[in-house]
């Protein structure tokens, strides 16, 4: 699948040395994680205004080697304490087009393979099938609900948010704002790709008997639709084996990324995250959903206050898990997360 965005000839930017000296400091300090990210490309084809690569990282600018990730792969696996599980993530790893391959290698040193994407590419058919029986786990990113969904990856300048009339609530401006985004042709444009993308990746793990598990990141956010959204998916007999609850939570010095539109519409609270857990005890109930459902971004500690204060029942779904993350130049990143017993 070739993307005009990702470089032709990728670049080592990282000697094997150094990825050595820096995965060996971060095993002294953390242990072992369960899982390593691994960002093989920051290149997407979107411009979604909560994203924090705009601001943060970057995007668009670079992408792993195929030296550069083999390296990393081997140095992760030539120690004895190394994760379980690698996940393949971006930009939107879906543009790289070395995916295959790397799905592979990492499987043949031993790892579970994982990939997280917006599974817009898996409309594509053909692609679909080239790519799901190489990888153990797809996890897919849904922001929201159908109009929703396309709403939180609309660039930070559409003009649908300068429009927002003063003076509106949360609730309010989420209203007016999917009611005219629903007005525009094409509607639901990204929503209606990435279903067609699980329908297709469904379809390939049936035609294939390949044993990949699909996985839904799903946003924590202020249109609580956990229940609406897999309700949906069984509708279209896509089986998904687990769920994890996303949780945006922003450093204090990001405040101004926070603070933007649609960012704050993800800002937790006690009341929506109380919400999501009913509806995914809901799910399990219903018959709707029997695959696990978990929340591993930290909880903010006034709110995890909050949940124990209303006796909400976290023990079988707040699994709060760091892992180290690697950028495309082979570099750990700098606000990699320390582990810390809970």
């Amino acid at each position: 699948m070739e993307d005009s965005l990702v470089p032709k000839e990728s670049v080592d930017y990282i000697a094997k040395s150094e990825i050595q000296e820096s995965w060996a400091n971060y095993l002294s300090k953390n242990g072992a994680p369960i899982a390593t990210v691994i960002e093989i490309t920051n290149v997407c084809p979107n411009n979604c205004a909560h994203c924090y690569a705009n601001i943060s990282i970057g995007k668009n600018t670079e992408t792993m080697s195929t030296n550069t990730f083999n390296n990393l792969l081997e140095i992760i696996a030539n120690n004895n304490d190394k994760p379980e599980q690698i996940w393949l993530v971006g930009g939107e790893p879906t543009k790289h087009p070395k995916l295959k391959e790397y799905l592979q290698k990492t499987r043949e040193l031993g790892f579970q393979a994982m990939v997280v994407t917006t599974g817009e590419s898996f409309a594509d058919k053909e692609y679909c099938e080239k790519i799901v029986p190489n990888a153990d786990k797809i996890d897919i990113t849904i922001r929201g609900l159908n109009t929703f969904h396309d709403l939180m990856m609309l660039p930070a300048n559409d003009e649908i948010f300068s429009s927002i009339p003063n003076g509106l609530s949360d609730n309010d401006q989420i209203v007016y704002v999917t009611e005219k985004l629903a007005q525009r042709e094409p509607n639901n444009k990204h929503f209606d790709n990435t279903i067609r993308g699980l329908e297709n990746i469904s379809d390939t793990i049936t035609k294939t008997g390949c044993n990949t598990i699909i996985g839904l990141n799903v946003d924590i956010q202020a249109t609580t639709n956990l229940y609406e959204l897999i309700k949906l998916l069984s509708s279209h007999n896509i089986k998904i084996g687990n769920i994890i609850l996303q949780i945006q939570t922003f450093s204090e010095d990001n405040e101004d990324l926070a603070n933007i539109l649609p960012n704050r519409w993800r800002k937790p609270t006690t009341a929506i995250i109380e919400e999501y857990i009913s509806q995914a005890k809901s799910l399990v109930e219903d018959g709707l959903y029997n695959g696990n459902i978990e929340i591993i971004d930290p909880i903010p500690s006034d709110i995890l206050a909050d949940l124990k204060s209303d006796n909400v029942d976290l023990e079988s779904i707040y699994n709060p898990t760091a892992t180290p993350a690697i950028g495309p130049t082979g570099k750990l990143r700098s606000n990699v997360i320390n582990e810390k017993s809970i």
